[in-house]
């Protein structure tokens, strides 16, 4: 009778006639028929999975031997790789996943965490017989024969300018437009205030309030000191009407003009420094409130995601370090030599259109430096239709799919990716808040303008009050934010765009809580004064909000005060129990714990900002506090400070943290409070 082949417990090839097992504390061999009758997990992980290929590699696994081989030249970090598979999509990647936010479950921002090693992910796949084809059902069956995991991929065009490239564009834009219903709301609609006419491929001129209503591009880019130097000034602005030469604008500009043209055949296009007057703050905000709207309708947006310099080209090579390794799969009883598709390993490529909203920017799909950008977010999220361009390849995002020249992110949809008109409203506004904050902003002036555009769509469908990123319909929730734990926390910006009150007053990372609101407290009313032109703007610093809740008084501590005194405590009061537990009082003394003294009992409180950082918003350890109790869910308070002898009302500093070791009892503590009317700044 002849012996079954078996599959190999580490990499799932089938097994070279002759080898070894694997060590007995490890994952078992399979039987080949095993992986189709549901002796395997769809959704498999193999932790560890370096030493385990060592080990299979060792008793005879060839294809072990050159998976260590090529993963070794490409990172650092092999005890942490990670070996996934997803029978369902046939997606296969070996990486090192990166940590995760407990509070929020996205990844925590590699600024934050700053030991973590970088993501390298690799691709594990068969290539395509077709070109753009439907891969044939044959060659799918052929594929997943050979491995129940394996990818079928194409050849990327090895340049994003080159013919091919542009072909392919071609036929992804041709099945958007005549068979995607969703993307095709308002095709020519009216052109933005101020716009670029591409007049020749060697001149551009600025137009205004042109009345046509044409097809226009959008550029999504990061600034550098070529944009700057080339930006709509006063000074400038007869000359761009009149034209301006394209060898005077940086290559980026020249390569979206070139695009434009041919092959898209669009002869308008917005840059935000070309089409916003720099020096007239009164034009940036005009404008600037209109921003959601001119991304919403571009027929078309350009990603230039790679790029963080305006004088770098658009377009790329593919580096040779990104060039696929063929895997010698041996000849087995089910593949005899010659009989199998060829297997190729390669690292992954960036994917921006398959970065999920709250995972900006660096993920198992590699580093995209743009879509760390806070502007960024509701660019690309009103966006109708997407080009990536990035140095390894092109790829397509649109309302209904992504497709990408290696066809490894293609219809991929993203179910947190906010959509126009479809799923514009698929992801909560906290969850929108919570994306947007871990982006980057060069100016924090910025933070609620380039929030804007969202805003006034949910405003308009849901005819909700709009005030400093808050609603006041779900102010009982939105009330409730807090900083990111596991985020340091940073000085507070100089300049205010909103009260204390608003996640927006503190820069970094936020926490929305998910389901708790705030009891007994009574929203009486808030006065806000918008700054600017926008209402969904910033607010001046006079805005206030009233409400009505039960408070105690507190003194907060932090440092060696903090340290001297949880020592002096014999027994420290942490539940109505008044358990003392060593845990709890380990957590009370671990470095940078802020806490806060109650009625006699210390509990744990989360500021908002780095209150320790000199200026006007330090607070000194000891200072008195108010709490406005809250609920009994993770911000159990609000601590306020007074703003002060000489004026009224409170700031906010920070929450009254239910921690898991230091439980607040918040209903013995209401019982000692009094209701009072707090006027919150």
């Amino acid at each position: 009778m002849a012996q079954e082949s078996m599959r190999c417990g580490s990499c799932f090839f089938e097994l070279p006639t002759g080898a070894g097992h694997l060590p007995e504390d490890r994952p078992a061999d399979l039987g080949v028929e095993a992986f189709y009758v549901g002796r395997i997990h769809p959704v498999h992980t193999v932790k560890n999975a370096f030493r385990l290929m060592q080990q299979s590699a060792e008793r005879g696994c060839v294809t072990c031997e050159v998976l260590l081989t090529f993963m070794s030249r490409h990172t650092s970090t092999q005890n942490q790789i990670m070996w996934q598979g997803w029978a369902s999509d046939a997606v296969t990647a070996f990486h090192s996943p990166p940590p995760l936010s407990a509070e929020s479950g996205s990844p925590i921002p590699k600024e934050e965490d700053a030991e973590r090693p970088p993501n390298v992910v690799f691709d594990f796949f068969c290539m395509a017989t077709a070109t753009d084809d439907p891969v044939p059902a044959f060659q799918q069956q052929r594929t997943r024969s050979l491995h129940p995991f394996l990818n079928i991929a194409s050849h990327p065009s090895g340049d994003t300018g080159s013919d091919l490239a542009m072909a392919r564009l071609q036929r992804w834009f041709s099945d958007c437009i005549a068979s995607h219903a969703q993307c095709a709301k308002d095709q020519t609609p009216q052109l933005p205030a101020r716009v670029l006419w591409l007049a020749s491929p060697d001149t551009v001129r600025v137009i205004e309030n042109c009345p046509h209503q044409e097809p226009y591009v959008c550029l999504s880019h990061r600034w550098s000191a070529p944009t700057v130097k080339i930006s709509l000034r006063s000074a400038n602005y007869a000359r761009y009407q009149s034209g301006i030469a394209t060898c005077e604008l940086p290559r980026l500009f020249r390569d979206v003009i070139r695009l434009c043209l041919s092959p898209l055949g669009i002869r308008y296009l917005w840059i935000d420094s070309l089409c916003i007057l720099q020096d007239s703050l009164v034009d940036w905000e005009t404008i600037a409130a209109t921003m959601g709207s001119i991304y919403e309708n571009a027929f078309v947006t350009i990603s230039a995601d790679d790029n963080t310099d305006s004088d770098q080209p658009l377009f790329g090579r593919l580096p040779p370090a990104a060039d696929a390794a063929e895997i010698p799969v041996p000849a087995t009883a089910s593949h005899p030599a010659g009989d199998a598709e060829k297997v190729f390993i390669r690292r992954q490529f960036p994917h921006p259109a398959g970065i999920p909203m709250h995972s900006p920017g660096t993920t198992a799909h590699g580093d995209v430096p743009l879509q760390r950008r806070g502007w960024v977010y509701q660019e690309r999220a009103l966006s109708r239709r997407i080009i990536h361009v990035t140095q390894a390849e092109l790829s397509w995002e649109c309302v209904e799919t992504t497709r990408c020249e290696c066809r490894l992110n293609e219809g991929h949809w993203n179910a947190t990716r906010l959509r126009v008109p479809r799923n514009i409203f698929a992801t909560s506004w906290e969850r929108m808040v919570e994306e947007y904050s871990i982006l980057e902003l060069t100016f924090e002036r910025d933070k609620l303008q380039a929030l804007a555009g969202l805003a006034r769509r949910v405003a308009a469908r849901d005819r909700r009050r709009y005030a400093a990123g808050l609603w006041w319909e779900q102010l009982d929730a939105g009330f409730l934010w807090r900083r990111l734990k596991h985020a340091a926390a940073r000085p507070r910006p100089k300049v205010l765009v909103a009260p204390t009150w608003s996640w927006a007053s503190i820069d970094g990372p936020v926490w929305l809580t998910h389901g708790d609101r705030a009891k007994d407290v009574v929203f009486v009313e808030w006065a806000v004064k918008v700054a600017g032109v926008d209402p969904f703007g910033s607010l001046d610093k006079d805005s206030c909000l009233t409400v009505s809740g039960y408070v105690v008084e507190g003194v907060i501590h932090y440092g060696l005060s903090w340290e001297e005194l949880v020592d002096k405590r014999s027994r420290v009061t942490t539940n109505p129990l008044e358990l003392w537990d060593s845990l709890a009082r380990t957590e009370l003394k671990r470095k940078n714990f802020m806490g806060v003294e109650i009625h006699g009992q210390l509990y744990s409180w989360l500021p908002d900002y780095a209150v320790d950082s000199p200026g006007p918003w330090m607070v000194m350890s000891g200072s008195v506090v108010r709490c406005l109790l809250c609920c009994d869910g993770g911000v159990a308070g609000m601590l306020l400070r007074s703003r002060g002898e000489k004026t009224t009302g409170y700031e906010r500093i920070g929450v009254l943290d239910n921690d898991p070791f230091i439980r607040v009892p918040v209903e013995d503590l209401l019982q000692q409070a009094s209701r009072e009317s707090l006027v919150i700044y």
